[in-house]
């Protein structure tokens, strides 16, 4: 099986909803385990207050309105369930938090979504996730 470490930083919504794209493929397409380390204003984003926020990033400006409808015609619901979705495709997909960031946005554990595994430090995931990757992704 082989191993995908994906490292999210970018919180803006279209920017998960690509990683849930990807993460959906690469598990119907290949035998792939797949672990996702959210940080910084991407974990912001995974709290339970922000979750809901449709934030585009920049490049969308001006046409937020029509993407957000084109997505819900192919059936997008809310980001939430389509993190969920992504995770559930796979055998073997995990969500883990950075105890930094999360101590960074004033957070604590229960105030992110239920998706995330595991809230862990950046030197433990790198030492039991990432140093068997056979691919590293950035987002």
């Amino acid at each position: 099986m082989r191993k995908v470490v994906i490292i999210v930083g970018n919180g803006s919504f279209n920017n998960l909803v690509l990683l849930c794209t990807l993460i959906a493929g690469l598990v119907s397409a290949f035998d792939t385990q797949v672990r996702v380390f959210f940080r910084d204003e991407a974990l912001l984003k995974l709290t339970r207050e922000r979750i809901g926020d449709v934030n585009f990033s920049e490049a969308f400006k001006g046409m937020e309105g029509e993407a957000l409808e084109r997505l819900q015609t192919s059936g997008f619901v809310d980001l939430q369930g389509f993190l969920r979705h992504a995770k559930e495709l796979g055998e073997d997909v995990k969500y883990y938090g950075c105890r930094s960031s999360l101590y960074i946005i004033g957070a604590t554990e229960a105030d992110l979504i239920p998706e995330i595994d595991e809230v862990t430090s950046v030197s433990r995931f790198l030492t039991e996730e990432f140093v068997d990757a056979d691919k590293v992704l950035t987002f």
